[in-house]
């Protein structure tokens, strides 16, 4: 009798009484269950499917979606290692021209080190592409400022006498664009 009463609530719910949050979609699921289980059963599958679950909204492409695919091709990012950083003279990615990629990743030998992969990247009118790999030092990459021919980009690194384990001295890298010269300011 209470599968009945269950089942008849459930098919007179409007098809637009649909989860609002995790428990009201739990709370669904339950009752399609109640009402047509196992969940092996058909039924139970067209229950959650038209009472329990929304349509998503339709995925736009984000205006940097290429960016994964380049970053992991051209810095060696592996699965499981985090994504690189990307920074631009743009946020836009229709006005940006230039950008420096940095993947920091654990060693891959072992040990307790940390590796960089650093390259210079310049839009083309085929798209990105990465134009050179760079030598830059330190931890953790911060305010870039891009200029005509140069990029400068500031990380802390090691300074005289100081365990590599605790690294204070700022440092300022001047990157040419045009070469790929790097430079260290202390």
């Amino acid at each position: 009798m209470i599968r009945a009463l269950v089942l008849l609530a459930i098919l007179t719910l409007p098809q637009s009484a649909q989860a609002q949050d995790e428990m009201e979609l739990q709370r669904c699921i339950w009752s399609c269950l109640s009402a047509f289980g196992p969940n092996t059963n058909p039924a139970y599958h067209q229950c959650v499917a038209e009472r329990c679950v929304t349509e998503p909204e339709p995925v736009q492409a984000a205006p940097w979606a290429f960016l994964d695919t380049l970053l992991a091709r051209t810095l060696d990012v592996r699965p499981g290692e985090g994504g690189a950083t990307f920074f631009t003279d743009h946020n836009d990615p229709n006005v940006a021209t230039v950008g420096l990629g940095i993947h920091d990743f654990a060693n891959r030998s072992g040990g307790n080190s940390f590796d960089r992969n650093t390259g210079l990247y310049r839009r083309t009118a085929s798209g990105w592409t990465h134009v050179m790999p760079l030598q830059i030092f330190g931890i953790q990459p911060r305010d870039p400022v891009f200029a005509p021919g140069r990029i400068e980009i500031t990380t802390t690194t090691l300074g005289p006498n100081e365990p590599r384990c605790c690294p204070t001295q700022i440092t300022t890298w001047t990157i040419d664009t045009n070469t790929g010269q790097v430079t260290r300011r202390p």
